[in-house]
């Protein structure tokens, strides 16, 4: 009786295992034990990218010893298919962008006999958007209260302004 109940544990495993597949999302990196030791080229890891930067987008990751440089691919959405757009030597880079720009960024490493990693899970940068003012209120001589939001952000922000004489 206890042999059949480990059969089915295993068969429940790997239909869980096998059913797993979806075709929007891309299946995620996990090194074989050979790989993670030494033997191929692995991604860039703990990359960032900047969030309401100034016309632009800045990503970094930490520099990979085996690479002699990496290959950034982007995309509008996580689920379009990802493009090489740079490639690098440094382990930073920025990007002119459109203000309220939402990029999508992937990065390989590429070793120096030209052996390139696969692509490492997906970041989001955004560059800083063009205010939109919506409400100008409370106008006095020497004050005013101005309510805005930017079009890639949700929050809706307001100040006051204050002129002195």
């Amino acid at each position: 009786m206890k042999k059949y109940g480990f059969v089915f544990a295993a068969a429940i495993t790997m239909i869980t295992i096998f059913s797993c597949q979806d075709p929007l999302l891309q299946k995620p990196f996990l090194p074989a034990a050979s790989e993670s030791s030494g033997g191929k080229i692995m991604p860039p890891q703990n990359i960032s990218a900047a969030q309401g930067e100034k016309r632009g987008i800045t990503l970094s990751w930490t520099r990979d010893t085996k690479a002699s440089m990496y290959y950034i691919y982007r995309a509008s959405s996580p689920l379009d298919t990802f493009v090489q757009c740079a490639e690098t030597s440094s382990a930073q880079y920025k990007f002119s962008e459109q203000p309220g720009s939402t990029v999508y960024y992937r990065i390989s490493s590429v070793s120096r006999e030209g052996t390139v990693s696969p692509q490492s899970s997906y970041v989001m940068g955004t560059s800083l958007a063009r205010p939109v003012i919506s409400d100008i209120a409370g106008i006095t001589e020497s004050s005013a209260i101005v309510t805005w939001s930017f079009t890639n952000v949700s929050t809706v922000k307001a100040a006051t302004m204050t002129t002195k004489k």
